[in-house]
């Protein structure tokens, strides 16, 4: 242990100095906010240190366990004062609250350096990170988190370090944990790293040498989100990383750029190269911080200072370097191999064996120096033979990097390269040689240097008036170069140009130099026509001139001052002023193209701007606006004016803007006529570009405004030649005649078709490229076409449209149409069965689905607050199978489906195809409707409707059943038939049989046909009575019960019940102060059951007294109320305590807190805690255990409620809950209940766990996870050997509320559950509640429930595998074969104490019996497997059953490994 504590802590952990040390939450709590501290030892901690720390706190690498919730500036520390320094801390567990929540600090401005936070962070506000939730400053380095973050509200800043940051920097950390927000809508501000960084006040941050592997989770409307910022302004980021698929953008704002890595990529050792040394290589994984890994030196001297030393760990790379002579490795223990390589060089190889004494002391291990031989096949010479010149100089080179040549030249070179080389003559009138050379064997490169004789200017550059100010333009200039050898050649670069100066007015002479020679050219500078030069190009089409405004203090005519050919207002820190240049465009400029450039620095952002350019009075443009073009189209006379407008306060930046690179450029009209006049023309720049719009196009007369220049045109007509062409403008106007020649044309006949009994006209529609084409020719169906490809629509009352395609070539073409009658609903049902009749709704309604052949789709499709309504309606009894599909948008659009009154389908979202059967009377209506609300669409935005079928049913009635029997009919199949809301049953063509009981009559069963019967007359005969006596305790109360009939106080005489024989009756005595006593029996005769004195639940509690307990080898034995009071106080003080109960507590139902932070041992030694009214553990932590205990009460409260614990992150096991528990709703952010835990967070454990009680989850709100079940109301853990009574409900008519579920309201991914029964009921919102599981995310094995109606055992899976439950009937849950089916754990309920049902073994009762051959049955059903003839291995639902959807050849094997027979049945559509 010793060993790996100090592989964890940075070399600065192990000397403490003068700090003092802290080893109990006690003396944490009580640390002075300046002090020194140093912690040498893990605790547990329920509160933040509550005052603005400012000291030095140093964790020693210990770990501190967070149980923390409530309200804001939640974390290990509440505050950091900036002179705050944070080091060495480890933290795990939970902390919750509202705003600013950290796992180091709730708002911070110090400094943190070297921590890890695994605990999970949850704000229900704003601001949560994994270090600190808000930031005002100081820094974060060296840090790392592995816990989720999570925003459970609506509001905005969350990150994997810090939830916002302003003026910090953060460096060298790194995030793996998950970063979710419920906000959907714009801002979320979520980030791997940081969810926010910087302000408007520039306190901008800093994100260097970071990278993010969790996953960034957001609603679908959420924006600022991403895998290293969500948001970042005026801060910055440098080299940070993200894993790709964890987020599709990495970083929003600021115009920063991350880089997106796979996961093999960020696991490898270039990565944590990368990433810089603050990081360290760890083997398969992510890179780890430099502390959290305890390294030794090993120090290698490498001749060759370029060669590649790499170092691996297996086949992974864990050091690579090619620079220097000395290279340091930092190593952790272990084997490792290296290689030293170098092209050109033999490679050498090596081993390494690091040990952990080594790596912990941080010892320097020298590996013997090192030097390759070179390899003489891989290198060759390069001498060169230079004509022309005496003297010279020779440089080579290879990417850039230049080669040294040996003592004679010549230069040693590697083969197979490409070289570069430059011949550089020493005479100035001899020109320079240069070229590539692609070496494969050893050569004499012969190059040739000439003299230049002379130069001459072909041509001058483009451009030779200037203005005062201007700079040289060179472009255009042409000069030719004279050789000694009588050559010539011409050239553009490489001159140097001379004599030019702008500075006066006049005619001026630029000198033009190659080699040694010399030419001129004459240029002309004029005055400058403008206030400033950068106007000048300006000159001669438009006057420029300056103002200002009363606020303005500085000299009129310098509100705009050029520096270095850029314009800069003039105005800084002047209040309330504008500056303004005015360029007023010249009359003779018909139109034109005014372009500039405009940079800004200024108070205001790309939000909304305080100071800031207004182009022609628009907004204002302000912040940090780098270079930006901008350009207008004018016309003679218009004015632009250019403000730079400052508000009343503050300045910011270069509180200015920037003007440069004014033009204007002047346009032309290009006029072209059209013949036909109908003709379309596209006219194009010739170097391409897009589609040139034209100013007006008028009767064949198409105009447009052109820049100088040449474009091309291409002019169509339908039935015409196309023909191109081009025009060039230069300096005026231009016009063009373009007249195209008709094209041959072929005739096209529509043979059409119609329904005999349909004689209406047809119409005819053809199209050709989208555009109706006139009729031409002498018939109707006859169309006189040129050459082309077309598409046609012929309509006919009574028939459908028919649409297609037809081409033109060179012949007569004749087209076949075929039309059909037109789709009506009414008689596409007739079809299916004449006893329906349907309608659709007035407005929208369902129509034929082009898409699922003979489908039918909703027509209301992105038509908000609107309904397509469809009503069936029957003549004859009924049953109508059919599947259906929505794809809307999640819990706002829904397709509903109601016989009558009552709703038998509500479903939203996008779902899988869904097969549903509703049986109907004669004269019943179905109304099949999708609803859409006032927002969005998505998906698809409807439901569709297929595989309509109807079968005939007939009307079966009963007599004679005593009042509350039963009568259930079953298929042929054994499948339980429903019966109609009036009792009655609607049966299709079959064989059928029928069971009759009722409370005090034997059981009847018996069979018949139909439609040969339409009744069956019930003839029950009554069971026996015997009278049962109790003896109870003087003072207690009796009350004896049926599981169907219920109370049998109506057979009572006093404390003996006359009661039917042969049923199992439960009793329970009850008695103040006592426990209770329960217990089953049944009749066969007379008995008398005698209930002995109850079990003391212990003394009453007074609600005050607090009695310290005696220990015993250090655990203390609690006896009473008062001690259980001491131990719940002394749990927040010290970690790890441990607790024995030596008798029954009885809390009295006084007020209780709840033993909050519990990180120790609780042994109930079987007794029984009673009288709770409040969760007795608030918190167990991960080393916490709660065993052996029974809890009783009636729990109220809100937030998180469990029977037992409301928060577990370690193990509670053989323990039960009995009573009631009711649950308010949340007190902010999430809610959850269960009858053991409220929430089971990673892992958790629940082994052993029985509960019998009434849950109830009040929460009045909509859209919410209630997360509510009787063993727990959600979990990330495991879950065994548990079972659960009782009911669990909800108010059904928050129908949008979910996750409600008999034995688990929610489990997630990492959550097991396994070996479990729910044999209670569940109550609540239709589709969100499971008689096991409300919402599965996780693994669920060998699960069991008692049915109640069609509430499915999972009401929302979405595991990768399907949730291994199974209906099973009270009779066999009763049985020794289920009871061994759970496993070791259960027993038989030979005690009477759970009506018969499996208890668990520690409850006493009996093991179950059960044949060789029931063993044998029940280890091949767990094993049956079944499987495609492809190998593809499919899995059953809840039911047993296997839904096969699509055609499939199946392996069904016959006999299990242990010899059991196995029979399969199916479907009428399969055969098997």
């Amino acid at each position: 242990m010793l060993c790996l504590t100090l592989g964890l802590l940075p070399s600065t952990a192990l000397a403490s100095g003068t700090a003092q040390p802290v080893s109990s939450v006690g003396e944490f709590a009580a640390m002075e906010p300046g002090g020194d501290y140093i912690l040498t030892s893990d605790i547990t901690v329920s509160a933040p240190y509550g005052q603005a720390f400012s000291g030095s706190f140093d964790g020693g690498g210990h770990k501190v366990t967070l149980a923390i919730s409530g309200g804001s500036k939640l974390g290990l520390f509440s505050e950091l004062s900036s002179g705050a320094t944070i080091r060495n801390v480890i933290t795990d567990g939970s902390v919750s609250g509202t705003s600013q929540v950290g796992g180091i600090a709730g708002l911070s401005s110090g400094t943190i350096e070297n921590c890890l936070n695994t605990a999970s962070i949850t704000a229900g506000s704003k601001y949560a990170g994994g270090i600190a939730g808000q930031c005002t400053g100081g820094s974060i380095t060296g840090c790392g988190n592995t816990g989720s973050v999570a925003l459970s509200g609506t509001d905005q800043y969350a990150g994997g370090i810090a939830g916002q940051t302003k003026a910090t920097a953060i460096t060298n950390c790194y995030n793996q944990g998950e970063i979710s927000s419920q906000r959907n809508r714009s801002g979320a501000n979520l980030g791997g790293i940081v969810g926010y960084a910087g302000d408007d006040y520039g306190r901008g941050s800093s994100l260097n040498n970071c990278y993010s592997t969790g996953a960034i989770t957001v609603q679908e409307k959420t924006t600022n989100f991403g895998a290293i910022a969500g948001w970042m302004y005026n801060s910055t980021s440098e080299n940070c990383y993200y894993l790709d698929s964890s987020c599709t953008i990495g970083i929003n704002g600021n115009d920063q750029t991350v880089a997106a890595k796979t996961s093999e990529e960020m696991k490898g050792a270039d990565f944590a190269a990368v990433l810089g040394e603050g990081f360290r290589v760890k083997t398969g994984d992510y890179p780890v911080l430099s502390w959290q890994i305890s390294t030794a030196s090993a120090v290698f001297t490498i001749a060759l200072s370029n060669a590649e030393l790499t170092i691996r760990s297996s086949d992974s790379v864990v050091y690579s370097s090619s620079q220097g002579e000395t290279r340091i490795a930092a190593l952790a223990a272990g084997s490792y191999n290296y290689t030293v390589s170098c092209e050109g060089y033999t490679s050498q190889n090596g081993a390494l064996t690091i040990s952990e004494e080594q790596a912990n002391s941080s010892a320097e291990i020298r590996v013997d120096p090192i030097t390759l031989g070179l390899d003489n096949n891989r290198w060759g010479t390069l001498s060169f033979q230079v004509e022309g010149a005496d003297q010279y100089t020779i440089t080579v080179t290879l990417d850039g990097q230049e080669m040294t040549a040996g003592e004679n030249g010549a230069y040693t070179l590697l083969l197979n390269k490409t070289y570069d080389y430059v011949v550089m003559p020493k005479a100035a009138d001899v020109e320079s040689a240069q070229g590539s050379i692609a070496l494969s064997e050893s050569k004499i490169e012969a190059v040739s240097l000439k003299t230049v004789t002379s130069i001459a200017i072909k041509n001058q550059p483009a451009k030779t008036a200037y203005y005062v100010g201007d700079t040289l333009d060179t472009a255009g200039l042409v000069v030719k170069v004279s050789y000694s050898d009588g050559s010539t050649r011409e050239i553009s670069e490489g001159v140097d140009v001379s004599g030019f100066d702008s500075l006066a007015a006049g005619e001026k002479t630029v000198t033009v130099t190659y080699c040694g020679s010399s030419a001129t050219f004459p240029v002309t500078v004029s005055e400058k026509p403008f206030p400033s030069a950068v106007f000048n190009a300006l000159a001669g089409k438009a006057q420029v001139a300056y103002s200002h405004n009363s606020s303005y203090k500085g000299e009129p005519g310098q509100e705009f001052v050029e520096e270095d050919g850029v314009l800069r207002s003039n105005s800084k820190g002047q209040s309330s002023s504008q500056v303004t240049v005015t360029i007023t465009i010249d009359e003779s400029v018909a139109q034109g193209s005014l372009s500039f450039w405009y940079k800004v620095s200024s108070e205001g952002s790309s939000y909304s701007a305080s100071d800031g350019l207004s182009i022609n009075g628009g907004s204002k443009i302000g912040g940090e606006v780098d270079w930006t073009e901008h350009t207008l189209d004018v016309n003679g006379g218009d004015t632009v004016t250019l403000s730079y407008i400052k508000d009343y306060s503050l300045d910011k930046g270069n509180d200015c803007v920037y003007l440069k690179g004014f033009t204007l450029e002047t346009l032309h009209t290009a006029t072209f006529t059209l013949s036909p006049e109908n003709a379309q023309i596209v006219l194009t720049p010739r170097g391409g570009g897009e589609a040139i719009a034209p100013v007006s196009n008028s009767n064949g007369t198409v105009v447009y405004a052109l820049a100088d220049g040449t474009y091309n045109y291409m002019v169509s007509c339908f039935g015409y030649a196309e023909r191109t062409g081009q025009i060039t403008v230069h300096g005026a106007d231009v016009t063009e005649t373009v007249t195209l020649d008709a094209s041959t044309r072929q005739a096209v006949t529509f043979q059409v078709t119609r329904p005999e009994d349909i004689s209406a006209p047809h119409m005819i529609s053809v199209l050709f490229q989208g555009e109706p084409v006139a009729h031409s020719g002498d018939e109707a169906n006859v169309y006189q076409l040129p050459a082309g490809e077309y598409t046609y629509t012929i309509s006919c009352e009574g028939c459908e449209p028919a649409s297609g395609s037809f081409t033109v070539r060179e012949d007569a073409v004749t087209v076949p149409v075929t039309l059909e009658h037109q789709w009506t609903l009414s008689d596409y049902f007739k079809a299916i069965s004449p006893a329906i009749t349907a309608e659709n709704g007035t407005r929208y309604g369902f129509v034929r689905d082009t898409e699922q052949d003979g489908g039918l789709i909703s027509d209301n499709a992105g038509k908000s607050s609107s309904s397509a309504i469809m009503t069936l309606t029957f003549s004859q009894a009924a049953r109508l199978d059919f599947a259906y599909r929505v794809s809307s948008e999640e819990k706002y659009d829904k397709f509903t489906l109601k016989h009558g009154t009552d709703t038998l389908i509500t479903a939203s979202g996008n779902g899988e195809w869904t097969q549903f059967a509703v049986s109907v009377a004669a004269g019943d209506s179905l109304t099949f409707q999708y609803e859409k609300d006032s927002g969005g669409n998505e998906g698809s935005d409807g439901v569709c409707l297929k595989n309509f079928r109807v079968t005939t049913l007939y009307p079966l009635t009963y007599t004679g059943l005593p009042e509350g029997g039963t009568f259930t009919v079953r298929d042929s199949k054994g499948q339980t038939v429903a019966p109609q809301s009036d009792g009655t049953y609607l049966l299709p063509e079959g064989a059928y049989t029928y069971t009759s009981s009722a409370f005090g009559y034997e059981t009847a069963r018996g069979s018949f046909k139909i439609p040969d019967r339409s009744s069956v007359t019930v003839s029950l005969k009554k069971l026996p009575t015997y009278k049962v006596t109790f003896r109870i305790p003087e003072g207690a109360s009796l009350t004896v019960t049926d599981p169907t009939a219920g109370s049998m106080d109506a057979f009572r005489q006093g404390d003996a019940f006359t009661l039917p024989a042969g049923e199992t009756y439960s009793y329970e005595v009850t008695k103040a102060n006592c426990l209770p006593s329960r217990g089953s029996f049944t009749l066969t005769e007379e008995r008398t059951i005698e209930v002995g004195t109850l079990t003391d639940a212990g003394a009453g509690w007074d609600g005050t007294t607090v009695t310290k307990p005696t220990q015993t080898e250090g655990v203390y034995q609690i006896g009473s109320a008062a001690e259980l009071a001491w131990f719940a106080q002394q749990a927040e003080r010290e970690t790890g305590l441990k607790g024995q109960l030596t008798a029954n507590i009885n809390l009295n139902g006084k007020p209780w807190t709840g033993i909050k932070q519990f990180a120790g041992t609780l042994d109930g030694g079987g007794h029984v805690v009673s009288g709770v009214t409040a969760p007795l553990f608030d918190t167990v932590g991960a080393n916490g255990t709660v065993k052996n205990l029974v809890v009783m009460g009636s729990i109220t409260g809100s937030g998180h409620l469990g029977g037992i614990v409301s928060t577990l992150s370690g193990t509670v096991e053989n323990c039960a809950f009995e009573g009631s528990i009711t649950n308010s709703g949340p007190s902010y952010g999430s809610v959850s209940l269960g009858g053991i835990v409220g929430r089971g967070e990673k892992g958790s454990s629940i082994r052993g766990c029985a509960v019998s009680a009434e849950l109830k989850n009040n929460t009045a709100s909509y859209n919410t996870a209630l997360h509510t079940g009787s063993i727990a109301g959600y979990a990330y853990g495991v879950i065994e050997n548990c079972y659960a009574t009782g009911s669990a409900w909800a108010d059904s008519s928050r129908d949008t509320n979910s996750a409600l579920g008999g034995l688990v309201g929610t489990l997630y991914a990492d959550g097991t559950l396994r070996n479990a029964y729910f044999s209670g009921t569940v109550t609540g919102p239709e589709n969100g509640i499971g008689l096991v599981i409300g919402a599965n995310k996780g693994t669920v094995e060998n699960t069991f429930f008692l049915p109640n109606g069609s509430i499915p055992a999972v009401a929302d899976n979405t595991a990768s595998t399907a949730p291994a439950v199974t209906k099973t009937s009270a009779e066999q849950m009763r049985t020794d074969a289920f009871a061994h089916g759970l496993g070791s754990a259960f027993h038989m309920d030979t005690d009477g104490v759970n009506s018969g049902f499996p208890i668990l073994s520690w409850q006493g009762g009996s093991a179950p019996v059960v044949s060789t051959d029931e063993e044998d049955a029940a280890a091949d059903l767990a094993a049956l497997n079944l499987q495609t003839t492809d190998g593809k291995t499919l899995s059953a639902d809840s039911q047993g059953i296997y839904q096969i959807r699509n055609a499939l050849t199946l392996k069904l094997s016959g006999q299990g490994e242990h010899g059991s027979t196995i029979t399969w049945t199916a479907s009428p559509c399969l055969t098997v």
